[in-house]
């Protein structure tokens, strides 16, 4: 028991990743997703974050691009959620988006 005790804490701290993970397969996933879109504005940006982090080019980034560019397509030609997993995509991209609009807006108050 008590080795179970020990081993649940650990497995959480190994399966959970962390914040500025996270955080860049959002930015990775909104690149795809605003690629398909056709959105330069936030392709830019979000091209210029994971640039500056060294990020671009590896396989995690990568994958969610893939993924999420195939969402941006489809949404931006249907304006439709088509299942579970475009809606994950969806949730994320516009996560970023916020981010990015707060951090406009803050920078621009008086």
């Amino acid at each position: 028991m008590r080795s179970l005790s020990i081993a649940i804490p650990l497995l959480v701290l190994v399966a959970a990743p962390s914040f500025a993970e996270d955080r860049t397969l959002q930015e990775c996933t909104a690149l795809g997703y605003f690629s398909g879109a056709q959105d330069k504005f936030m392709i830019g940006l979000a091209l210029h974050i994971l640039t500056k982090k060294g990020v671009l080019n590896t396989a995690p980034c990568n994958a969610a691009r893939e993924e999420a560019y195939d969402v941006g397509v489809s949404f931006s030609r249907s304006g439709k959620i088509a299942n579970s997993a475009e809606a994950a995509v969806v949730k994320s991209v516009a996560a970023f988006s916020a981010a990015v609009y707060s951090a406009v807006a803050k920078n621009m108050e008086p």
